[in-house]
């Protein structure tokens, strides 16, 4: 396989650079951009091939490679977030639906990254709507909250139980930092998500 081939080592990793750039191309999709979508699948594909190794082989290329989708987690959320009511409200519908399907394909993406990072990919994305939540030098973008609070549940659901206690502070904290209505919204989305998931473990 590509990996495998340590003459062109360098080059592969020059290649995941590249794509990386062009997963976290400045603009809003699709709007200002257009390619960071396609870009998608090559994660996907990049971490069906490390997960295809025996294992040792395998903890080599994740000792390699996890940094790699670490900075993948913030380019996704970044390019997940809204952008200003103003700015969105001048978006055409067909627009609109573009977005909200890529936002979707952000999360299946993040799903994905979960199956190999774990436990890891949960405590990154609390600690950074923690420091968002805590940040008193700089205003709060409630954006960027709800991209990481939607991510986080949605990754979180994964792993049900644990994860009702911190949603619950976490809900509390963002009623004092970002607008009360987005805030009710999101516990509204939260609810139902979590009352499906249940749903699903009793009925299995």
């Amino acid at each position: 396989t590509l990996l495998e081939q340590v003459d062109h080592w360098q080059s592969f990793l020059a290649l995941v650079n590249m794509i990386m750039f062009c997963t976290g191309i400045p603009g809003h999709y699709p709007v200002n951009e257009t390619t960071s979508s396609l870009t998608l699948t090559f994660w996907y594909t990049l971490q069906d091939e490390i997960m295809s190794f025996e294992s040792d082989k395998q903890a080599v290329y994740l000792q390699v490679y996890r940094p790699v989708y670490f900075q993948l987690v913030d380019v996704l959320l970044h390019k997940a977030q809204f952008p200003s009511d103003q700015e969105y409200a001048s978006w055409s519908s067909d627009e609109k639906e573009q977005f909200r399907i890529y936002r979707v394909d952000i999360s299946d993406t993040l799903m994905y990254v979960y199956e190999m990072l774990g436990a890891e990919l949960l405590s990154n994305l609390y600690d950074k709507l923690g420091r968002l939540l805590t940040n008193t030098e700089q205003p709060t973008s409630w954006q960027a909250v709800c991209a990481i609070f939607e991510k986080s549940v949605k990754t979180l659901l994964h792993d049900f139980a644990p994860m009702v206690s911190q949603l619950s502070e976490m809900l509390g904290q963002m009623y004092s930092t970002i607008p009360q209505a987005s805030a009710l919204d999101l516990t509204r989305q939260v609810y139902n998500q979590l009352v499906g998931k249940r749903h699903k473990i009793l009925v299995t």
